[in-house]
């Protein structure tokens, strides 16, 4: 029984393994079991709440937040200790692929890194930022570690893993509380996490299942089986924000990539359902777009953004009085804050539903501007290493950057260390770091240089 999860995921990366190859492969599967066990478990410990589904719209009060930003949480600084830790271990040890300063994004990410290392330097809370920083580079390690052991495409494959797992435990989690009631317009599926972060979690779970499926010809009705329950917990966690990018990531990046031939056929059965729909529907059919959009949930803020606007007219106020250097990484949420933004919004608020704008607070306009220029590189190289070896896993890595800068506008996930977080990093550390001839041994013309 412990061969069987490493021989399926071993049959997925190796569409047809011969006979010779078969040991190399399966020791592929049992590394990318073994990450996604151990990443996994450090992420789980860190960041997820049993009793989540039970709290008050799914999150804690503002007094909670502004607690948890002062002292912190003790069992997230072990986690994030053990997978420094572990990461260490794994760039300390010989073998794997070589890792080097090879690219202009490399030097992207190195400024960024140390702009946010610098802003402590005039950070309104040091103490916070230190402790928030060890934080980020304890993620940075492990995604040098995953870019030194995994290919783009194993990389996948851990993610697929995890982000399923996280999606079961959060399922049998609120069926054991009695909290899982989709019949109830109100409710939305969060199991483990905030039904936010848990559509975050299904839509990577859909990224991930569907590349793979895409580009193996073995176990593709198992991973179609991935993408489709991936699809109904996106549905059920009622996420507007994650579904919304990945439509956007998934379509752009294909049509980016495919032929001429394809877009032009896509294009044309696009028109004919369209125009279909009008003459079937009429008018109305904007309505029921409309109401499909909102997942049934029963709030229409639409105008508002849930909220946001006046949420992000606050903060832009806070930004103009330190443009350039922000208020120190991470630093901007301190109790204070906290408590000040939540009574003046009257809802509890501990990030600015928005990556862009948390890290203009934190690092500043110059900082902010770095992240992005590292996150669009790094899209444009993917794309570019995706056309020149479609099976490796780069097309993967350009969904998800690009996932990540739409799905930055009104979140904050990619603005603070986490799971998905990691994944993305990982993607950019082996697009900035490793030789893709490393990946796949082609001769050096058929690889773009960067």
């Amino acid at each position: 029984m412990s061969t069987i999860a490493p021989t399926i995921v071993s049959e997925t990366l190796q569409p047809a393994p011969a006979a010779g190859q078969l040991s190399k492969s399966m020791l592929s599967s049992r590394r990318i079991v073994l990450t996604a066990g151990f990443v996994g478990l450090m992420f789980f410990l860190a960041d997820h709440d049993w009793m989540r589904s039970l709290y008050d719209d799914y999150a804690g009060t503002s007094d909670s937040m502004a607690s948890s930003a002062t002292d912190g949480n003790l069992l997230r600084r072990a986690s994030m200790f053990a997978l420094c830790a572990g990461s260490v271990i794994v760039l300390l040890r010989s073998g794997g692929y070589r890792l080097q300063f090879r690219s202009v994004l490399g030097l992207l990410m190195a400024a960024t890194a140390m702009w946010c290392a610098a802003s402590l330097l005039w950070s309104i809370e040091p103490g916070i930022g230190a402790r928030r920083l060890i934080s980020a580079g304890c993620v940075a390690l492990a995604a040098l570690a995953a870019a030194r052991i995994l290919t783009p495409r194993e990389l996948a494959a851990s993610a697929m893993i995890c982000s399923a797992t996280y999606l079961a435990i959060g399922l049998f989690t609120e069926l054991a509380l009695g909290s899982f009631r989709p019949w109830i317009p109100s409710h939305r599926l969060a199991g483990t996490l905030h039904p936010n972060l848990q559509g975050l979690n299904c839509a990577v779970l859909v990224m991930t299942a569907s590349y793979l499926a895409w580009n193996s010809t073995r176990h593709r009705a198992a991973l179609c089986a991935a993408v489709v329950i991936g699809l109904i917990g996106l549905w059920l966690t009622k996420s507007r924000t994650p579904l919304a990018s990945l439509l956007v990531a998934e379509i752009t990046v294909w049509f980016i990539t495919a032929s001429w031939r394809n877009k032009l056929i896509a294009g044309l059965i696009a028109v004919f359902v369209v125009c279909s729909l009008l003459l079937v529907t009429g008018e109305s059919i904007f309505d029921r777009i409309e109401q499909t959009a909102e997942l049934g949930r029963e709030e229409n803020e639409g105008g508002a953004l849930t909220g946001r606007v006046p949420l992000w007219e606050e903060l832009s106020e806070a930004i103009a009085r330190r443009p350039w250097q922000g208020y120190g990484f991470s630093s901007f949420w301190i109790s204070k804050n906290i408590e000040d933004v939540s009574d003046s919004q009257q809802w509890a608020i501990s990030v600015a539903h928005s990556s862009y704008l948390d890290l203009t607070l934190g690092t500043g306009l110059i900082g902010a501007g770095l992240a992005v220029a590292v996150t669009l590189w790094g899209l444009l190289q993917a794309i570019r290493l995706h056309c020149a070896m479609p099976s490796v896993g780069f097309g993967f890595i350009a969904v998800l950057l690009l996932f990540a800068m739409v799905h930055g506008v009104t979140e904050s996930a990619f603005a603070n260390p986490g799971f998905v977080p990691l994944v993305a990093l990982s993607g950019l550390a082996m697009l900035a770091f490793v030789d893709p001839v490393q990946y796949r041994k082609l001769p050096a013309t058929e690889v773009p240089q960067s």
